[in-house]
């Protein structure tokens, strides 16, 4: 109680600064929405302001706070001392600040009139930013530290260090400055590459991020290796480099049978084309329907039972894959006792798709003796359609003509055996022929 008892003005004073900080910081914030609902300033100069603004009452505020606490713990003069080294350096942030607005408000407006490549804008202002901050945090930070006494020891040791690593910085700056210009070098390149040739667009998407990938990666080992000489451990960079390489080599091993398995064989299934969108395709005999998408890991099928199936490429490229489009075979079989004449039967299923929907006149269909069995002779149809997504009904269709123009002959069908696809009807096994 004796504490608090002499420290009470103090802690008065302390928590009235608090309360108008906060009092202040959301008057601010109140202000600028009055500003920008009424439209008072241009947007853009209202976004630069108002963070700068609301982080300087802060600022003001905390620092009035340390100050009056500071005595409290017999901290006052020393409190006293540094305050002018951290005003200053708050003058330099609030300058950095300015300085980046200014930048980017101008590099907007170089990027507006189209005078200068994009590219080359993007990467100026990427340098300036940069080097803006790297040099107003050095300020702020060597400004503190010289208001706590430390002001010759850091400057030798800083012109020292400089001197002795200045290859390693420049070195250091120009990886970054050549991954930005290459990465942006790669974005065109592909990007005029899927404008001019047929590849598949998500090959070419994939090309440009694996390239992207791999320049950051090399990079990155460049940077690091460069950082860990700065900090005097260069025999640290083998060891790291090795362990990285392992670490890849051992990921992309075990993701080979998984994800990029599946990619490259999503990149073999594009340059091949076995199928496009719209296809009617069996993938496996387990697996059949209409392709409606595909992309570099699966293939979206749709059944004829309106079921959506996900097969990964890698079961694609592993299978058999038949594709029934643009146009697939129509084979039912009959069975007709000897004492009927072939002709006949020939001819009485030629009528039967001839009246179908959906078989194509050409080519023509034909009649096939299949089987001369002990009672009877097998006779197979064959003829073809162009609508595989109706495979189901044309077969249906064929069949069913089949049915009332041999009752309309008076010829008996003996041992029905139609050769239907299983897939289709979701049972038995399935025989398919295809052109």
């Amino acid at each position: 109680m004796s504490i608090l008892s002499l420290n009470l003005q103090s802690i008065l004073i302390g928590t009235t600064i608090v309360i108008v900080t906060y009092i202040g910081f959301r008057e601010i914030k109140h202000f600028f929405t009055w500003l920008r609902v009424n439209k008072k300033l241009p947007a853009p100069i209202i976004d630069a302001i108002e963070p700068l603004i609301k982080y300087l009452i802060d600022f003001i505020g905390i620092l009035l706070f340390a100050i009056d606490m500071s005595s409290i713990f017999n901290l006052h003069k020393f409190a006293l001392s540094i305050l002018p080294s951290i005003i200053t350096a708050v003058i330099i942030i609030v300058a950095t600040w300015i300085s980046l607005q200014i930048t980017k408000y101008f590099f907007s407006i170089l990027i507006q009139q189209g005078k200068i490549p994009a590219d080359i804008i993007h990467t100026i202002d990427l340098v300036i930013k940069y080097s803006i901050i790297i040099t107003g945090s050095t300020l702020s930070l060597l400004n503190v530290l010289a208001g706590l006494g430390y002001s010759d020891i850091i400057s030798s040791f800083i012109l020292s260090w400089i001197g002795a690593n200045t290859g390693r910085i420049i070195l250091i700056i120009a990886a970054i400055i050549f991954a930005r210009i290459a990465s942006r070098f790669v974005a065109t390149f592909f990007g005029d590459l899927k404008r001019r040739t047929t590849v598949q667009p998500r090959v070419i998407d994939l090309a440009s991020a694996g390239v992207r990938y791999i320049l950051y990666a090399i990079v990155g080992l460049i940077i690091f290796s460069s950082l860990l000489t700065l900090i005097g451990a260069p025999e640290l960079t083998p060891l790291i480099t090795n362990v990285f390489s392992v670490l890849v080599g051992v990921g992309l091993s075990f993701a080979a049978a998984g994800a990029i398995g599946n990619i490259i064989s999503g990149l073999i299934l594009m340059s091949w084309k076995p199928y496009k969108t719209g296809d009617r395709v069996d993938i496996g005999g387990n697996t059949y329907g209409d392709v409606i998408d595909f992309d570099i890991i699966f293939t979206k099928i749709v059944t004829p039972t309106k079921e959506t199936v996900y097969v990964p490429n890698s079961l694609v490229l592993g299978n058999k894959v038949m594709n029934y489009s643009p146009r697939c075979i129509v084979h039912p079989r009959v069975s007709i006792g000897y004492n009927v004449d072939r002709r006949v039967v020939e001819d009485l299923l030629i009528r039967a798709a001839s009246a179908t929907d959906g078989l194509l006149n050409e080519p023509k269909p034909a009649v096939y003796v299949i089987e001369l069995a002990r009672n009877y002779i097998e006779y197979e149809l064959r003829a073809y359609t162009d609508q595989p997504n109706r495979l189901v009904e044309v077969y249906s269709n064929v069949q069913k003509n089949i049915l009332d123009i041999f009752n309309e002959a008076r010829i008996d069908l003996m041992i029905p055996q139609y050769s239907l696809d299983a897939t289709l009807f979701m049972m038995g096994n399935e025989k398919k022929r295809t052109l």
